[in-house]
């Protein structure tokens, strides 16, 4: 059983890097809530690292980068989340949610200290508030999709955040407020090393599905590029003639708030 465990650490841990990688090798990187999703997974990677003693390093800090870890997960998840907001009323609601956020995170860290008690705290509104945005980018995504083929990233990825997150709100029950690891007040390491097992499981599922969402995402966001960069020469060529509105027409079925504020490069 405890090949088992290796292997299934070992492929989560191949499985976590991929993302990494895609926005990377996919230059994805040009949008900043990217930056946020390549953040995320290689503070995941890291704490997988440490965990199956790939990197020797201390229990104790092992223990802390873990803690730090789960502190950063709803900040960084959403960060990324807002890329998928279809309105600047959303938009500014997320963007006002992170900080108020990280100082409920404050607050209880300076009043409680760093321990497991205090991402028990912490963790649960957070794990509760990214499930129901990804369910709801992911209905407003898979509505799009039935549409139009453009939106059939946005959906998968959207579709594995919910994944994940209803696999990391059973393990918070099971670990933080059951604590079905423990047993006459201490560590029962099968129970222990079952929970971590189903972590690996659903990491290397919900990554998976990522990776493809992110591939597909890619192309779109290409295109968009490709759209902006021509309809910046379009108006240097036509910008003295009035009949060069028609050009716009080509515009009007893709993300026009992508075009605007964004700079994927080549």
């Amino acid at each position: 059983m405890t090949n088992i465990y290796s292997i299934m650490g070992l492929v989560s841990t191949v499985f976590v890097l991929l993302p990494v990688l895609l926005v990377i090798i996919l230059k994805m990187t040009g949008h900043r809530n990217f930056i946020a999703l390549l953040l995320y997974y290689t503070s995941a990677c890291i704490y997988n690292v440490f965990t199956l003693k790939y990197i020797t390093v201390s229990a104790n800090t092992t223990y802390y980068f873990g803690l730090i870890n789960n502190l950063l997960d709803v900040p960084l998840m959403l960060f990324f989340l807002n890329y998928f907001s279809t309105s600047v009323k959303m938009k500014k609601a997320i963007n006002w949610f992170i900080p108020v956020y990280i100082l409920f995170e404050v607050v209880v860290v300076l009043s409680k200290g760093l321990t497991q008690d205090t991402i028990t705290i912490i963790a649960g509104p957070g794990l509760v508030v990214i499930m129901c945005l990804a369910l709801h980018f992911f209905l407003q995504q898979t509505k799009r999709a039935i549409r139009s083929s453009k939106a059939n990233g946005k959906a998968l990825i959207a579709a594995a955040i919910i994944f994940a997150y209803g696999c990391y709100i059973f393990l918070y029950l099971m670990f933080y407020v059951f604590k079905t690891h423990m047993e006459d007040g201490k560590i029962n390491p099968q129970s222990l090393a079952d929970t971590y097992l189903l972590y690996y499981v659903g990491t290397i599922l919900s990554s998976a599905i990522l990776c493809a969402g992110v591939i597909i995402e890619s192309k779109r966001v290409k295109q968009l590029f490709e759209m902006k960069v021509t309809r910046k020469e379009l108006s240097a060529i036509y910008s003295g003639e009035k009949k060069a509105t028609p050009f716009r027409a080509a515009l009007l079925d893709f993300d026009t708030d992508f075009i605007k504020s964004n700079t994927y490069p080549h």
